[in-house]
């Protein structure tokens, strides 16, 4: 999972989806990381010129940071089931990265109130990374 803070309101394009507001705030990405989670930070973290997943147009708005990142070791449903679980806990952004699947959205704003104890009861750990302020890449700790 990827916390995302959006440091005031912005109006963003997401390819076919459309055209979404997304309020000032932190919001929280479900992916999976099957190539490698420092893998698929690196490459959210990066600039890119071409955009292949919905969240690549959120993160390439200037407005727009991830701050961290939580992971669990588990098969590739768990995906899906993490999003369903978030969609109880937040306000899901409809049809947000989940074209691959039957959820109704993979990203979610919390806005300041990051569920962390539940996160944690519910096997996340922090992945520890320093990520830079200019979010290009990140660094192990």
């Amino acid at each position: 999972m990827l916390v995302i803070n959006v440091i005031k309101d912005v109006k963003i394009s997401i390819g076919a989806l459309g055209t979404f507001t997304f309020k000032k705030g932190n919001h929280v990405y479900v992916g999976s990381a099957q190539n490698g989670i420092e893998t698929r930070i690196n490459y959210h973290c990066r600039v890119k010129e071409k955009h292949h997943w919905h969240v690549d147009y959120l993160l390439s708005n200037k407005n727009v940071f991830i701050t961290e990142a939580f992971y669990k070791k588990a098969p590739k449903q768990e995906e899906c089931n993490t999003a369903r679980w978030l969609a109880r806990e937040a306000k899901e952004i409809p049809k947000f990265g989940c074209s691959d699947c039957t959820c109704s959205s993979h990203l979610f704003f919390v806005g300041d109130e990051l569920p962390r104890e539940k996160l944690k009861k519910s096997g996340f750990s922090p992945f520890k990374v320093k990520i830079r302020e200019n979010n290009d890449e990140i660094q192990k700790i």
